[in-house]
């Protein structure tokens, strides 16, 4: 896998969050322009395990940067997992510093409550649940130049940090520099890429291991940056591949190792004999599906194909989209995905911390109106009912193929 692209800096940075002297018991103070705000911004963290006490930072294209100090090693272990390519050796000031273990808020007599959240002097403090995960998280600086976020949780904690905080606050903060992070695959050949947007169960990961495996390079499977200058970067996560991927596109295990083909298998007879609760996946990455894989660090984005899945049992398209209709849909896919943080955000824009989502959505969508004004678009109906999914998958990645053959045609011509 290639190496992606990072910009060096040197920037030595002072977070927010500063613990007290020798002898203290774990309470952390939150810096602020005010020795009130700072007497009312108080979070205690729990006991952690000094040997074991890590920072890992990542640098993404020196678009985002991110730390995450913890001292569990189940959590630095996912995040390298999911991250690894873009570990920094040489970090400088974070967008985000993330602080993975237990602690507590302390109550002050003016809190305020916006619905499920607590805000205590700068941080904005809430619990949630999904299935039989659990989590607790506080969060403040939203407008700062480095947000802090405060983590603890139970099973399957850090895959919910990642994807209703982490990336989430990702997108807040990039849009502000002219990137969006897109909720959708990428592929790439000869400088030019497709983006492919679209919700769950539309075919994103088989249609990205598909164009891998023909000879594409790599850029995202499940989220893409894009700048407002019409390029895309990579974002190449681990795949969440299942026995529905293994249906789309049988391809995908061909060269997987036993013990992965055995796991996939064992996951998908949980999700049936929980009557469809326990829906897990096997997390992976694409060199192990593909491998030899290369991953395009950045490309010119020539072309969009919007993913839609309907009910029925024949797949439908291309329709061609004009860029306003594109953009809006684009808009819409990352609203609905972002919305486990809309409330969040409403809540710190109660209060005058944050703008709304709907000042987010707006600033997203300018920059995607500016990437994709020369961008052809197009929509292609996936059924969900398909009699033979790989069907759909290939007649899809056909239509990649027509896409990227006729972007390099222009570029000859």
């Amino acid at each position: 896998m290639s190496t992606p692209t990072r910009t060096r800096e040197t920037v030595e940075y002072a977070p927010m969050l500063t613990t007290l002297g020798e002898g203290d018991t774990g309470v952390v103070s939150v810096a602020s322009d005010t020795e009130d705000a700072r007497s009312k911004s108080m979070i205690r963290l729990g006991s952690r395990n000094s040997e074991r006490v890590c920072t890992q930072h990542y640098n993404f294209h020196g678009i985002f940067r991110l730390a995450i100090t913890t001292d569990d090693p189940a959590a630095l272990r996912y995040f390298n997992q999911e991250y690894g390519a873009f570990e920094d050796s040489a970090p400088g000031t974070p967008d985000l510093l993330v602080n993975v273990g237990r602690f507590s808020m302390t109550p002050q007599a003016d809190d305020r409550t916006f619905g499920k959240y607590r805000l205590t002097g700068e941080w904005i403090y809430g619990s949630a649940r999904y299935k039989v995960a659990w989590w607790r998280f506080a969060l403040c600086g939203m407008t700062s130049p480095t947000t802090e976020l405060v983590f603890y949780g139970g099973l399957f904690a850090p895959y919910f940090l990642q994807h209703f905080l982490i990336e989430q606050i990702m997108r807040y903060k990039i849009v502000q520099k002219g990137f969006v992070l897109v909720h959708g695959g990428c592929v790439a050949d000869r400088g030019n890429s497709v983006i492919f947007p679209g919700l769950g169960h539309a075919g994103r990961t088989a249609l990205a291991v598909q164009q891998v495996q023909a000879g594409r390079k790599f850029q995202a499977d499940d989220y893409t940056f894009v700048s407002a200058s019409g390029n895309t970067y990579s974002y190449p996560r681990r795949l969440h591949v299942s026995d529905h991927t293994k249906e789309a596109f049988p391809e995908a295990v061909r060269n997987l190792k036993m013990r992965h083909r055995f796991s996939i298998k064992v996951k998908s007879l949980i999700y049936y004999m929980t009557l469809k609760y326990g829906d897990l996946d096997e997390a992976l990455q694409m060199e192990e599906l593909v491998p030899g894989t290369i991953v395009e660090d950045v490309a010119r984005l020539g072309a969009a194909i919007l993913l839609t899945a309907i009910d029925g049992d024949k797949l439908k398209g291309p329709t061609p989209l004009d860029p306003d209709t594109l953009v809006t849909r684009m808009t819409a896919i990352n609203c609905l995905e972002g919305k486990p943080f809309n409330d969040i955000l409403l809540g710190l824009n109660y209060y005058g911390k944050a703008p709304s989502p709907g000042e987010l959505w707006g600033r997203e969508r300018d920059v995607l109106r500016r990437a994709l004004i020369t961008v052809a678009g197009y929509e292609v109906l996936v059924p969900t009912h398909a009699p033979r999914p790989a069907a759909t998958v290939e007649s899809t990645g056909r239509i990649m193929n027509g896409l990227l053959e006729r972007m390099d045609h222009a570029v000859l011509v």
